[in-house]
């Protein structure tokens, strides 16, 4: 089966469009690189807040069109349509689409969302008022509903208490409550959302008519570069933890207690030379900690369902966790103690103890750099530990 190719071209203000001309795709989005990583500390989420504004109506599309055309084309409004936020970025688009003319509709929507969101400061406030409920809404479900969000961040903070990927990208409802808050993404606008910091990516059309696509919504967009990354002066992008840390808390049914175990590791960043020597240890890991806590468990209260293991990672960190749910504050400590083992035996250069071919065969292949990294990386004292029950 032949790999087929996404190409790129360069409209004359810079912005690269992707592109694929495949009958079988029907996928578009911009993306914009300002995400939650730009976000001042008196506005935490401001990235977040202007995604919900520009996402709410344009200069051409009221409210209402906006919402029609997303419900129409993308099935549901807000899961067919990929509009959000991340540390990094902020895009708007959408996932596959049933019909190659929805793209042609979708497209010069999400061009106004980038382009031309309603900016005047009467209209701005208008705007804000009609998401915040949903802004706070999103607050108090990611913060509490979600309970490994929950607390993957706290275990992030632990880690990483200056860095700013440590930084949750919701906005503070505290924060959206300013006077201020329109003249700020006005001026972020203006700042952000400029030729520098904006790619196109549409898949399915042929190269022509992508190019045009592209032309008709941007090319007379000026060439502008936005302000350098945020300085990260004093930001502890690769910690030196002197031993481990530790953190409880407790949520939830007091009659049916469910106890995990978090870890996190500090990693390489994203697009770190020992990506392939990660994704390795973590299925070995998981592999082991299967094995271990789960199939050699000596009792109902002292095994788990499945322990996890997986990485994160941005541009300037990278963390992996491991996550094993249990039964009882037992089934933790015992957890723990495998866990400890373990990486005790990776650190030891036992990699090939257990035998799974597939893993195995995976460790030969690494290079003398990658088991380096492979051991620093699962070394005892960089590692933060999280209870939560």
């Amino acid at each position: 089966m032949s790999v087929k190719k996404v190409k790129m071209r360069r409209l004359e203000n810079g912005i690269p469009v992707y592109f694929q001309p495949d009958h079988t795709s029907n996928v578009v989005s911009i993306v914009v690189k300002a995400g939650a990583l730009k976000d001042p500390p008196n506005f935490l989420g401001r990235a977040h807040v202007f995604e919900h504004f520009a996402a709410n109506s344009t200069r051409d599309f009221s409210t209402i069109e906006t919402a029609k055309m997303l419900r129409t084309y993308s099935s549901e409004y807000w899961r067919g349509a990929g509009i959000y936020t991340t540390y990094a970025n902020t895009a708007y688009g959408c996932g596959l689409l049933r019909k190659r003319n929805y793209i042609l509709n979708l497209f010069p929507l999400f061009a106004q969302m980038v382009r031309y969101p309603n900016l005047s400061h009467h209209t701005t406030e208008e705007i804000i008022r009609v998401e915040q409920s949903a802004v706070i809404c999103e607050w108090a479900l990611h913060g509490e509903d979600n309970i490994e969000e929950r607390a993957s961040m706290k275990l992030l903070k632990m880690l990483y208490p200056n860095n700013p990927v440590s930084n949750r990208f919701d906005c503070d409802p505290n924060h959206l409550m300013g006077p201020s808050v329109a003249k700020e993404l006005i001026k972020y606008h203006n700042e952000h959302y400029v030729s520098s910091n904006i790619g196109i990516i549409i898949l399915g059309p042929d190269g022509r008519t992508a190019m045009s696509m592209a032309r008709r919504a941007f090319g007379d967009m000026p060439e502008k570069q936005a302000p350098s990354l945020i300085s990260l002066a004093g930001a502890d992008i690769y910690p030196q933890l002197s031993g481990r840390l530790y953190e409880e808390f407790e949520y939830g049914d007091t009659q049916n207690k469910t106890f995990h175990l978090l870890f996190g590791f500090p990693l390489e960043p994203f697009g770190s030379a020992y990506a392939d020597s990660i994704e390795v240890l973590v299925e070995l890991l998981e592999t082991h900690l299967q094995f271990a806590i789960r199939d050699l468990s000596p009792g109902q209260h002292l095994g788990t369902y499945h322990p996890r293991v997986w990485t994160d990672s941005t541009n300037l960190h990278g963390t992996m966790y491991v996550w094993m749910p249990v039964i009882s504050m037992d089934g933790a400590k015992r957890a723990e103690e495998v866990l400890a083992e373990e990486i005790r035996k990776i650190h030891d250069g036992k990699f090939l103890d257990f035998g799974l071919n597939g893993v195995a065969n995976k460790i030969k292949y690494m290079t003398s750099a990658e088991r380096k990294a492979a051991i620093k990386i699962l070394k005892g004292s960089h590692m933060a530990s999280l209870y939560f029950f």
